[in-house]
């Protein structure tokens, strides 16, 4: 009660502003082309304002103050360094502010919702967060979002079970602690990111640390948050051949016209996998995008409704065993004024398997999600430059697992959320909490982080916050079954186990002062409560195979280090050094967590060839064995090559473990993989 009472307290002087006519507007071109820039995230600073520019490359705001104010207006899109601008604004007054950004490659992906479910520079944000954008997928020749995610410092590939290929621990914790949401909707079960393709992609954060402040359960190693891409006109179609039979078929269309727009996208994936007996697969993956502005010009108010479908059909050989995985994501965005923001967001994702174990079983598991999200400038103090910004919301999640095995369950959790942001010229604190009440206990996830150095080449970020995550309907109340992973072996649930704990600390310093060179570098651990863990029940179970179940351990912990170096010594070449340090416990057994690389390092260089625009990637990666005898055995080189053969067609071409090695221990890499294709757009 006394925590309402605080929220309620909080948010009752806010009155709303009055409608007024102050005026900005411009445009933003290409500083070398002059050119005009569509889809530029135009930001004001220390407000909830933004907006994008036109195909025209212009923007505008209406009614920005009731009195004479100062405001510093930011352009940002990925590709190109972000600028800014002050200026005054007056009641009744037109002012004009043109851009034109200067091109670069050694840039962070400028715009970021996730880390305050706003819309804010990268760079203002108090806890670190990577971003892939569009210029990052192209520079990589990636395919899939698994093949983005995967590059990432502290990723780590895990074969996942019947053809999923691209799932990812980070940081030494397993792929259930890292939540995946398409665009604010989690997924169910065990999410393949080579599903997703690049060409829908608009761009991906990657938020690192407890978020569950913000996203809920299940958010305790970080959360990828796939953003979709913007619907254009567009008409695309691509055909890919790899190793294992493997092949890609994908057509993609959309249109872009006034107020409405739409894209949409199929993708058809076959594989013999690594081993046929278990991997082989046939899959179908629809998904799109429609979005239509609803905003009114007199007055003036903006509305956006974005609804995005989405279907996937997956069979396997391995057990008849066949996937259905159906989402639909419907968002509205309105900003009540342009001190103000009202987001609402209704989805459901669900997931049914059926395969045959004896007899044939089948499985549903399903999430549905509904958000109202509320966040406004509350202060803003133009002599000593300091904002204060508060967000609330209120969220429920109603998720279902049920078989036909007598197996019908349903749990019911309302979310209340609060969060604060101060910002100055130096520095911003943010200070969050967050409710989530079950059918049985309540939890709070509290959550304070702060950044030095918002404007300064050097920033340290510090963070300190708790999350949870709830056991898998699966571990709760799946039959035993069998599993091919880790060499075989029989996994049974367990309806006991309790709720996971986790308390992190996160540290770290970035350097971008130069456009020839960034630094990173973080420090970051977990002290996890009743951890869940597959241990083995009896050796010899059923066929010579073990049985396993899942049990809580009382306390564990993983601390580590990441280190990043990005360079750019020519316009056509560019490098990076990553690197992963990990310790981690089961103080239960005091031994290691399972399946965890110590030591991981990457190196790529990245040629773009202008006059033919081809572009070469190298990436070489060296994984440290927890074996000393084997301590620089593992490593394992990667080339791609992609080309533009004519305004239209484009031609690449990869090659993954170039030198044919074999990591003991280390998932799904035992030899080369070939791939390449060609694609056509108009």
């Amino acid at each position: 009660m006394k925590y309402v009472i605080f929220v309620l307290s909080v948010f009752s002087y806010q009155t709303l502003f009055g409608w007024c006519t102050g005026r900005i507007q411009g445009t933003v071109k290409d500083s070398i082309t002059g050119e005009p820039l569509k889809e530029v995230n135009i930001v004001i600073r220390n407000t909830t304002i933004h907006t994008k520019t036109d195909t025209s490359g212009e923007y505008f705001f209406y009614q920005l103050s009731c009195d004479e104010a100062e405001y510093e207006v930011a352009a940002a899109i990925a590709g190109y360094k972000a600028d800014s601008k002050k200026i005054i604004v007056s009641p009744g007054s037109h002012t004009t502010i043109d851009f034109n950004l200067v091109p670069t490659t050694i840039q962070k992906g400028d715009i970021v919702t996730g880390n305050s479910k706003n819309t804010e520079l990268w760079k203002h944000t108090t806890i670190f967060t990577d971003v892939i954008d569009k210029k990052e997928l192209s520079r990589h020749n990636f395919e899939t979002a698994g093949d983005a995610i995967n590059w990432l410092t502290g990723m780590q590939i895990q074969r996942g079970e019947y053809g999923t290929k691209s799932v990812c621990r980070y940081r030494g914790l397993e792929p259930e602690h890292l939540l995946i949401l398409l665009d604010g909707q989690r997924t169910t079960g065990i999410y393949d990111l080579d599903q997703y393709p690049v060409g829908m992609i608009e761009r991906i954060e990657v938020l690192e640390g407890p978020y569950a402040n913000l996203y809920g359960e299940g958010a305790i190693a970080g959360v990828v948050n796939i953003i979709p891409t913007f619907p254009c006109n567009t008409n695309f179609a691509e055909i890919t051949r790899g190793t294992n039979n493997t092949k890609v078929h994908t057509l993609r269309q959309g249109v872009k016209k006034d107020k409405f727009g739409y894209v949409f996208n199929y993708s058809q994936r076959s594989s013999d996998g690594i081993y046929p007996a278990f991997d082989k697969f046939d899959a179908s993956d629809y998904r799109g995008q429609i979005i239509a502005n609803l905003s009114e010009a007199e007055p003036k108010t903006i509305s956006e409704l974005t609804i995005e479908p989405g279907y996937y059909y997956q069979k396997d050989e391995y057990q008849s065993r066949e996937h259905w995985k159906y989402n639909i994501n419907s968002i509205w965005d309105v900003k009540l004024h342009e001190f103000a923001e009202l987001k609402t967001r209704l989805s459901t994702y669900q997931y049914k398997q059926s395969y045959i174990y004896g007899k044939k079983i089948d499985e549903i598991t399903g999430t549905t999600e509904g958000e109202i999200y509320y966040t406004r400038l509350i202060l803003k103090d133009m002599q000593h430059n300091v904002s204060h910004s508060s967000s609330m919301g209120y969220s429920f999640t109603y998720s279902g697992y049920n078989s036909n095995l007598s197996i019908d369950t349903t749990n019911l959790v309302h979310n209340l959320y609060l969060q604060h942001e101060i910002q100055s010229s130096s520095f911003t604190v943010l200070i969050s909490d967050r409710i989530d009440s079950y059918h049985r206990d309540v939890r709070l996830m509290p959550k304070i982080a702060i950044l030095y150095g918002v404007d300064e080449p050097l920033k340290i970020r510090a963070g300190l916050g708790k999350s949870i995550r709830e056991p898998d309907m699966s571990q709760l109340y799946s039959n035993e079954f069998y599993t091919y992973d880790k060499g075989g072996t029989y996994v049974r649930s367990n309806d006991s186990l309790t709720t996971e704990k986790s308390t992190t600390y996160e540290l770290g310093a970035e350097y971008t002062g130069t456009s020839f060179l960034s630094a990173r570098i973080s420090l970051f651990r977990y002290e996890i409560k009743d951890m869940i863990e597959l241990y083995t029940l009896t050796e010899n179970y059923h066929d010579e195979f073990p049985l396993k179940s899942y049990r809580n351990i009382p306390n564990a912990h993983i601390h580590g280090a990441e280190i990043e170096l990005l360079t750019q010594p020519l316009n056509w070449l560019s490098g990076e050094i990553k690197y992963t340090v990990l310790n981690t416990k089961n103080e239960l057994t005091g031994v290691s967590l399972p399946d965890n690389i110590p030591h991981k390092s990457a190196i790529g260089l990245y040629i773009v060839e202008p006059k033919f625009k081809n572009r070469i990637n190298l990436e070489a990666e060296y994984v440290g064995a927890t074996d000393i005898s084997n301590y620089f055995s593992n490593y394992m080189l990667n080339m791609k090559i992609s080309r533009d053969i004519t305004e239209y067609a484009h031609l690449f071409v990869s090659a993954n473990n170039l030198l044919n090695k074999h990591y003991n221990g280390y998932d799904d890499i035992i030899a080369s993989e070939w791939f390449g294709g060609i694609s056509i757009s108009f």
